[in-house]
């Protein structure tokens, strides 16, 4: 629920010169109409339209307008509705920046006789708004508290009595009246949430709404849906270019709570750069109470990130050492191996030298042994035809002797000696 939220107001921060630009683009074409402007009742109306685009955005260039369109209404007779008007503007500027006694001394001096209702029920509204300011001003002391609280009561009268029933401001001031004459946590929060969708608010209006619906939420401690419409009410804070805002400020606190330091610096810094944009005392004065604390917790979250990052890098020295030691008793037994290797092969080639060799020396053998082989056959076989004929002959000189033929005997044998 909350981090996609917290994720759109980062990108809003993030592209806030966009908005910013489109702002100016406004205030460029109402500049451009006023120099062209020949009427006095046109300049005026041009005034008007160029402070509601400073008052939210830019006091000094809001008080300029304010002040000019005062200027006007004494060059016109003192005309009841530019005065009416220059006093709206300049309590609306009073009470942004802190100047109370001089927003009181509007507030006293205004007149509404002749002053159209809608004007009217604008300035009545802004008291309200002043002196709910002051009663804040003074928390914890009881009596003026009471006081400021009675005038800003009469201020919201003063409002339901002017302002059109299905109007903003109407409906603005009548819960608001409700909740202090009837509050209840669950009537604060379920009222402000039907008030919210009753209508189609502008960004300005629904970020003040979310502002005070999440602050209902945190009253009660339901911290997560208190970030979430506070985050949601700075999205159209930057979206509306308003810089006169406390939510971004306000939201900053949560995040720190939460321990998100990156984020609440973020935030405070924004609502920084609003405050002196704007150029409010009063905002700058309420983000002095915070930005030291953030800015010392980011310090010291900074400092855990560097020792993190330190241990982090001396790890990886570490192991980056030990894998270089590694590599080179890895490169040492690869020579190792390699050698062996190398030795292998070497004794093979001789092996497979000798084995060749011995094929050889057993082919030699081989082929000598069929030659003494035939070579015996041969032997063998002359020698038995040798036999033979001794036996034969043997044989002839035997029955020779037997026929007493001495000499045909010794003429056999005698033949066989020469044989």
């Amino acid at each position: 629920m909350i981090e996609p939220v917290l994720k759109e107001l980062d990108e809003t921060i993030d592209h806030r010169q966009r908005f910013e630009n489109e702002k100016q683009e406004s205030i460029t074409r109402l500049k451009r109409d006023l120099l062209e402007a020949r009427d006095a009742h046109k300049r005026t109306e041009i005034y008007c339209s160029l402070f509601d685009e400073y008052k939210n955005y830019q006091y000094d260039s809001a008080f300029v307008y304010a002040k000019l369109i005062e200027k006007s209404a004494l060059q016109e007779g003192g005309k009841v509705e530019y005065r009416a008007k220059a006093q709206v503007a300049l309590l609306h500027c009073f009470k942004s920046v802190g100047f109370f006694n001089e927003a009181v001394d509007v507030i006293r001096a205004f007149d509404p006789k002749d002053v159209p209702a809608p004007i009217c029920a604008e300035f009545y509204f802004l008291g309200a708004a002043t002196w709910q300011n002051l009663s804040s001003f003074v928390s914890g002391t009881e009596a003026l508290a009471c006081k400021y609280d009675e005038e800003k009561l009469a201020c919201y009268d003063k409002v339901l009595e002017y302002a059109a029933p299905d109007s903003y401001l109407y409906g603005y001031a009548n819960l608001d009246k409700m909740l202090i004459e009837n509050y209840s946590d669950s009537l604060a929060i379920s009222a402000r949430d039907a008030f919210i969708v009753t209508n189609d608010w502008d960004d300005h209006q629904k970020a003040v709404q979310y502002s005070i619906l999440s602050e209902a939420y945190n009253k009660v401690q339901k911290y997560d849906e208190a970030v979430y419409y506070r985050a949601l009410s700075a999205i159209l804070d930057i979206r509306s270019c308003t810089h006169e805002t406390t939510s971004a400020k306000v939201l900053a606190g949560h995040m720190y709570a939460k321990g998100d330091i990156d984020r609440a610096y973020k935030y405070i810094q924004q609502a920084q750069y609003d405050a002196e944009f704007y150029n409010s005392r009063l905002r700058n004065a309420e983000i002095n109470t915070i930005l030291p604390v953030i800015e010392n917790g980011r310090y010291n979250w900074l400092n855990n990130q560097r020792l993190l990052l330190f241990v982090i890098l001396f790890v990886i020295a570490g192991l980056l050492a030990l894998t270089v030691v590694l590599l080179l008793v890895l490169r040492s037994r690869n020579k190792v191996l390699a050698q062996t290797h190398a030795n292998l092969a070497e004794k093979t080639n001789l092996l497979e030298l000798s084995n060749l060799s011995l094929t050889e020396a057993i082919a030699k053998l081989r082929e000598a042994n069929e030659i003494k082989d035939q070579y015996i056959i041969q032997s063998l076989y002359g020698n038995t035809v040798f036999v033979n004929e001794v036996n034969d002959a043997v044989n002839e000189a035997v029955r020779d002797i037997t026929l007493k033929r001495p000499d045909e005997a010794r003429s056999t044998l005698y033949h066989i000696g020469c044989t």
